[in-house]
């Protein structure tokens, strides 16, 4: 599509194509490489990175504005013809280094101080510890993401639920013992996602694991964490012959049946790959009941004591 889009660009006249595309390095890269576009201002990959081979630029700023990257661009037309020069000045801001705009923090302050009533309220105390870095969410089954998905399977009164691990994004680690707040969950929940029950075909069921798992060694997003599963993978396998044994509560999953799955609206929707979770249900992009977030919140304070472990639920063979 983005091809697509930027030959029309070109056909009605634009002297400039820039691409804001969330791609991984792969795709960004073909991309790049393709020289449809003349800039490419990516995301998805949480890296600091600027490529420019004379025609085409790519960048993408780190993960949490740590590092920012700004192009400058010269743009050259000449009366009379069709050609055009440009050329792309970049700068990488350290945003640790930046002051402040005061008008700008005095508003956020104000609107902190509303949220810091609502959000900053203990909900649970861990009595174990939680790890919600990337890398841990990102190659094999996590406490929090148990947790997670236990709570959306719950809301949904499911069979089964799966949480994409990119979708969860605190990237800290909570000792035991530590009070868990309001303000946590939506920290690491920060999308706005919506809880979404539909009836999926176990074909579609097992297609979305193997899709879960065909990225393994890039670490992405897209791996599931999981309620209501167990799962055997072959690691070293070809990408979409991983997932080896599947049991839903207890028993062998029957490609044949329907079951009933919670995941998010931003999967349903196909969002890393995992459009099949649609199942038989219509989705649009007002899909879903209630936010992820508050539906997890709402399952630890009731829990009050929370006692996630890693429990075997993704076994690599």
């Amino acid at each position: 599509m983005v091809l697509a889009n930027a030959k029309s660009a070109r056909a009605a006249g634009a002297d400039l194509v820039i691409a804001i595309v969330h791609a991984d390095k792969m795709t960004g890269t073909a991309l790049m490489n393709s020289h449809a576009v003349d800039l490419v201002l990516s995301g998805h990959n949480h890296d600091l990175h600027i490529d420019f081979d004379g025609r085409t630029a790519l960048v993408e700023s780190e993960q949490d504005a740590n590092y920012v990257t700004v192009v400058d661009i010269d743009v050259t037309l000449k009366r009379g013809e069709a050609n055009r020069s440009w050329w792309p000045n970049f700068r990488v801001i350290d945003t640790a280094k930046t002051s402040s705009d005061p008008a700008m923090l005095a508003k956020v302050q104000m609107y902190n101080a509303g949220l810091n009533r609502l959000f900053d309220v203990e909900i649970a105390t861990l009595a174990t510890p939680l790890d919600s870095r990337a890398e841990a969410l990102r190659s094999g089954e996590c406490a929090i993401g148990d947790l997670f998905a236990d709570a959306l399977r719950k809301a949904a009164m499911a069979d089964v639920a799966i949480v994409n691990g990119g979708g969860i994004r605190g990237n800290r680690i909570y000792p035991a013992g530590t009070r868990l707040l309001k303000r946590d969950i939506l920290d690491e929940l920060p999308f706005g996602n919506k809880t979404m029950v539909t009836n999926v075909p176990g074909k579609a069921l097992l297609d979305a694991l193997e899709n879960g798992f065909s990225q393994i060694e890039r670490y992405a997003g897209r791996f599931p964490q999981v309620s209501g599963l167990s799962i055997v993978v072959d690691p070293a396998a070809p990408p979409g012959a991983r997932v080896k044994t599947v049991t839903i509560n207890g028993e062998a999953l029957d490609v044949s049946r329907d079951y009933k799955l919670a995941t998010n609206d931003f999967m349903a929707l196909g969002g890393d790959g995992y459009g099949m979770l649609a199942g038989k249900t219509h989705v649009s992009a007002d899909s879903g009941t209630r936010l992820i977030a508050l539906d997890v919140i709402d399952y630890i304070a009731a829990a009050k004591l929370i006692n996630a472990k890693i429990e075997g639920r993704i076994v690599f063979r």
